[in-house]
């Protein structure tokens, strides 16, 4: 949850706007759990802050899809749009030109190009959550691994960034040189990427589908027998890649790092199937896209001066990037890179969702 400073806000700011619900659009890339508990924290915002808020998932992971959508609340008045866009150049383009100057927007989970005229951008510092992805294979496979990288998207760029981040984590930089011109050096090379004793051997892409991911790993497996680790980048790829896994009867024999909370990887992760998961805090984007886009609607597109203890800010020249910290969930504290044991996140996560 956001915390203790709720109360305040509601006490101080929404009472004195109760005659007033300005419209505001949160819309994610696809239609998975992750999103449903951002949806979450968009309508527990929206009764905080007597906002009117449209939550959409498309029913279908496309730019276009999203371009139908945005058309669709353009022509129904709304005033301020959370995005998670699924191609940053294209949409950064398209979006300049359509969407007016008194509509606010804002970029959530993955960001926009930085031509793009969005206000700012909330979500997770993705490369620095890849890096942990990277460590947490790094831990699990010390003499070194063969990877290869799952995700839905290769244009999106927070999977860019996340597979940035893995990279500069197996090629041993610190987590403060995740962003260096290095890393990004190390990340742009053809596949597959060699970096000391790892190799990352291919990125597969699923467009969201979990049976495309399924049929993935296995093809992978059965062209590649030599991999040893498989890492997810999005929230259905884990329980993906452990069922294709299981397919070829490779279990612990092949290491599995996940990204997200699906309940199937938190499952796997209590019985030993996946190591660890790197989590985001999806009900926080939710909640703190429509604090944003409120203020801004009544207060002529200046941003809060005030966001939640968990959330840190870095000022760009195109505007702030608000980063909610991800965390390393694995089955017990061993004494390494690690945030939450699964048990307690698991029973935290059901609440939200409840």
């Amino acid at each position: 949850m956001v915390g203790a400073m709720i109360p305040l806000m509601v006490s101080l700011y929404v009472r004195s706007h109760q005659n007033s619900k300005p419209k505001i659009a949160v819309i994610t890339n696809c239609a998975v759990d992750f999103w449903t508990i951002a949806g979450k924290g968009a309508k527990a915002a929206a009764k905080d802050f007597n906002a009117d808020v449209d939550f959409r998932m498309p029913s279908f992971p496309s730019a276009a899809e999203q371009h139908r959508i945005v058309e669709d609340l353009l022509a129904k008045g709304v005033q301020g749009i959370a995005i998670s866009p699924i191609d940053a150049a294209d949409q950064t383009v398209v979006f300049n030109h359509i969407i007016p100057k008194d509509v606010y927007l804002i970029a959530q989970d993955g960001d926009f190009n930085k031509e793009s005229k969005r206000k700012c951008y909330i979500g997770t510092d993705n490369i620095k959550a890849g890096w942990r992805v990277g460590k947490l294979v790094q831990e699990i496979l010390p003499s070194g691994a063969k990877v290869v990288i799952y995700g839905s998207s290769a244009d999106q760029l927070n999977l860019q960034q996340r597979r940035q981040g893995i990279i500069a984590g197996l090629a041993g930089l610190a987590e403060n040189e995740s962003k260096s011109e290095l890393a990004y050096q190390l990340f742009r090379r053809p596949y597959p990427i060699s970096v000391g004793k790892y190799t990352v051997i291919a990125n597969m892409t699923d467009n969201a589908d979990r049976e495309k991911c399924y049929a993935n790993v296995v093809d992978t497996l059965v062209k590649h027998p030599e991999v040893n680790c498989l890492a997810g980048l999005c929230c259905h790829n884990p329980p993906a890649m452990m069922l294709g896994v299981r397919k070829l009867i490779k279990e612990g024999k092949i290491k599995l790092i996940g990204f997200d909370e699906d309940e199937m990887t938190l499952l796997s992760i209590k019985s030993g199937n996946v190591y660890g998961t790197v989590v985001q805090n999806p009900y926080v984007f939710g909640y703190e896209s429509v604090h944003i886009l409120d203020h801004c609607i009544r207060n002529n597109g200046n941003l809060p001066s005030y966001m939640s203890k968990n959330i840190m800010i870095e000022q760009k020249e195109n505007g702030p990037q608000y980063f909610v910290a991800p965390r390393v969930i694995k089955k017990a504290d061993d004494g390494k890179l690690f945030d939450l044991d699964v048990d307690t996140f698991a029973a935290d996560l059901k609440q939200k969702k409840s």
